[in-house]
């Protein structure tokens, strides 16, 4: 019985080896982008996907046809969000796109290694590589992240205080050189909340 082989896949640009078997001699078509018309098995290296269909004969001329499929995997390129930062004990979502397959690494600080957008909480600065393949295996590409980790800011209001109502009282608070913007609450009473 005439087999042209099972379907098959290939990464562009290799070259793959087709095995028909059941016959005495063969005729593959259509032609272009296989090595040989005639052998049980030639090379084809299409550009696209493509079906192939073989004739075979058998010693006393009997015919038979078959034929194949042929999926060409083109490549893919995977692509990570810009560096990023997060502060100190919190999380944030990273992102990356172009491929089917992910996986992140190092595993530490996230919830997932095998999803495009996982979430991460890094207990310091790191740098996270996210590799995509597609589903065959042909293709693999990585891209890098940086996740800079920022202490938080230290704040000290100050020692409690009594003061005698009435007279204005002046607060003198401490805090760190991070320290971008001040904001008090309630701000009843107070002549600068910020």
């Amino acid at each position: 019985v005439l087999d042209a082989g099972p379907d098959v896949i290939l990464c562009e640009g290799k070259p793959v080896q087709l095995s028909a078997s059941g016959a005495s001699s063969y005729q593959w078509q259509p032609a272009p982008f296989i090595s040989c018309l005639t052998c049980p098995n030639p090379t084809i290296n299409p550009p696209n996907d493509i079906k192939y269909i073989v004739r075979g004969l058998s010693s006393v001329g009997c015919a038979s046809i078959d034929s194949l499929n042929v999926k060409v995997v083109f490549p893919s390129r995977i692509t990570a969000m810009k560096d990023t930062f997060v502060c100190a004990g919190e999380s944030i979502q990273l992102f990356s796109s172009g491929t089917d397959l992910y996986y992140w690494s190092p595993s530490g600080g996230l919830n997932r290694t095998d999803i495009a957008a996982p979430m991460a909480k890094p207990a310091q600065t790191i740098v996270y590589t996210v590799t995509g393949k597609d589903p065959y295996g042909c293709f693999v590409t990585t891209d890098d992240v940086m996740v800079r980790v920022v202490d938080l800011p230290k704040v000290d209001a100050g020692k409690d205080t009594t003061v005698m109502a009435g007279y204005p009282f002046s607060m003198r608070p401490s805090y760190s050189a991070d320290v971008a913007t001040v904001k008090w609450v309630p701000s009843a009473f107070l002549n600068c909340p910020t």
